[in-house]
């Protein structure tokens, strides 16, 4: 299992974490933390993709040279 597989796991557990906790008497305490995750695994997200983009366009380069 690739990194942007297993983040893109761990986002949709995330999601259903705040789908659980909807209604809870100290949701908004509980919601901090898994906003604050959601947040850096996005940008994990990001930044894997954008790298594996930049890595295929490096690679289709070299093919054709």
């Amino acid at each position: 299992m690739n990194d942007i597989t297993k983040i893109t796991f761990a986002l949709e557990h995330i999601a259903h974490l705040h789908d659980l906790i909807k209604g809870n008497k100290f949701e908004g305490f509980l919601k901090r933390p898994l906003r604050e995750m959601e947040f850096e695994l996005d940008r994990q997200l990001h930044e894997l993709d954008s790298t594996r983009g930049k890595n295929a366009k490096r690679k289709s380069k070299s093919k054709h040279n």
